[in-house]
């Protein structure tokens, strides 16, 4: 009976070609000492640079939206508001059904009476338009009825 060689765990390999290999897949490359000191001195200086640009930026809309607060209350101040009509009763409106006194009748005006009817709040006598002697649902239909009439005044 004949016998196989024994088969070695390992290929054999030359000591040359070991060598050659390890040269291939090794790796080795040599970073300057200063270099971890620079990229962390970029890193701070970029960042620094970000958190000062979102700074300024939180402080523009901050002053953006407070300009925007003193304008709607400015605004509010100097238009007529529904409450600050009737404080001067001896005024009257315009037109009959001219609420607000802004020259027209629009369904603004509507809008106030039926407000402070809901309200139970003091209301302008001269507010009645259909004449009734009362200041009511009723005129608050017929103050809308005027706001939406195509017919320029014509009955």
């Amino acid at each position: 009976m004949s016998t196989l060689p024994e088969q070695p765990d390992e290929p054999i390999i030359s000591d040359t070609l070991r060598q050659d290999l390890k040269d291939l897949y090794s790796f080795t490359a040599s970073i300057p000492a200063g270099f971890d000191d620079s990229v962390l001195r970029e890193a701070k200086s970029t960042f620094t640079q970000r958190r000062r640009f979102h700074s300024r930026v939180r402080w523009a809309i901050g002053g953006i939206s407070a300009a925007a607060a003193i304008m709607l209350v400015a605004l509010r101040l100097s238009s007529p508001s529904p409450d600050r009509i009737s404080e001067h009763p001896v005024v009257m409106a315009i037109k009959p059904g001219d609420v607000d006194r802004d020259g027209k009748v629009d369904i603004l005006d509507a809008f106030v009476v039926a407000r402070r009817l809901h309200a139970h709040a003091p209301i302008d006598k001269a507010w009645d338009v259909n004449g009734d002697g009362a200041v009511d649902q009723k005129d608050v239909d017929r103050i809308g009825t005027m706001a939406v009439d195509i017919s320029g005044g014509v009955r």
